[in-house]
């Protein structure tokens, strides 16, 4: 499904139920270690419908493998470059309102995501928006006064607290929102051609960014914008303010972002052809796992005892939370892993 320089992400099917997932291989190295134990401690704490859905961890030779719910669609960043297409007024409004529920249900965690982008902002092929790569995100203490020791997250994305390196505290999330949303609806974040951190610091020391004037965007979406994107974070609003917004008041469902969504399905499908898609395979001492407690849970309804909650709605019964560690040998099966 996509590549970068520590890891590949492959879509696969567990042989058994024929369950899809997504299957993020990510080189053993100690440089990323950190990062990773991170991402994975996040994603084992969440069940949230906004946020990506984590099934476990398995430990291949020079390998990991994080397995996690599949989003056909991949990123909105993904999905405009796909498309060829930014998002309409409905359309942001329905992923806003999702990310802010997904970073309401973080923050109640006292969890900062710190890197909330269209590149991280994933798309089921039934619309709907899961928050996903929480490598630099950060717990803290709801009484903390947490101080930027370093820069964290994507640069454009930064609010002007974390360039400063001074106090931040959750809201940090709400400006890379703001920001998220031009992107969304010009195509690209603003001062995108700017490469110093000096440079963004002293723009957003002058006046902080809005949508593009003479674009048609409604006075009520400027509005919310300059609600997210407000230097201060003392006067910044909170993601459960900004639900209140009357800019989101109207509901809208996974329906209005549905023609993007089968636009990008289709030019999928044209480039790669589905049937052409190499399927990658679940190594079949996972497959043992999950046949396992199956079994138990089988097991358990029969004897009237309830079964085991899954931890997740988009989790079928068959299909565990989590792979426990220990039924998981370091050694896969010799055709366990294909090409790429």
């Amino acid at each position: 499904l996509g590549e970068g320089a520590f890891a590949a992400v492959y879509r696969c099917r567990h042989r058994d139920t024929g369950f899809v997932l997504a299957v993020k291989i990510l080189k053993m190295q100690e440089s990323t270690a950190t990062t990773l134990q991170q991402e994975i401690d996040v994603l084992r704490k969440c069940h949230s419908a906004q946020i990506v859905s984590y099934f476990g961890t398995c430990r291949m030779p020079g390998q990991l493998w994080v397995l996690t719910e599949l989003c056909q669609c991949g990123s909105l960043k993904d999905l405009m470059k796909l498309t060829l297409e930014t998002l309409n007024e409905d359309q942001l409004a329905y992923v806003c309102t999702e990310t802010l529920k997904g970073l309401c249900y973080l923050h109640s965690m006292n969890i900062i995501h710190h890197d909330i982008k269209a590149g991280n902002i994933l798309v089921t092929e039934d619309g709907q928006v899961k928050l996903a790569d929480f490598g630099v995100s950060q717990q803290f203490r709801s009484t903390d006064n947490v101080i930027a020791q370093n820069y964290i997250g994507s640069p454009l994305y930064m609010s002007p607290e974390v360039l400063r390196k001074s106090v931040y505290s959750a809201k940090t999330d709400v400006w890379s929102l703001g920001i998220t949303l031009i992107e969304l609806a010009e195509g690209a974040p603003p001062n995108v051609g700017v490469t110093s951190f000096q440079k963004l610091l002293r723009l957003h020391e002058r006046a902080p960014p809005r949508l593009r004037p003479g674009c048609g965007w409604s006075d009520v979406l400027n509005d919310f914008v300059a609600h997210c994107l407000v230097v201060d974070p003392a006067a910044r609003s909170s993601p459960i303010d900004l639900l209140a917004h009357p800019y989101l008041r109207v509901l809208r469902t996974a329906e209005v972002i549905m023609p993007l969504v089968k636009q990008c399905l289709r030019v999928h499908d044209e480039r790669s052809g589905v049937k052409a898609l190499r399927t990658h395979f679940v190594p079949q001492e996972v497959a043992d796992a999950i046949n396992a407690q199956k079994k138990l849970q089988e097991a358990e309804a029969k004897m009237g005892a309830a079964p085991p909650s899954s931890t997740s709605s988009s989790v079928p019964a068959a299909v565990p939370a989590a792979v426990p560690a220990a039924a998981v040998p370091g050694v896969a099966r010799k055709d366990s892993i294909g090409p790429p």
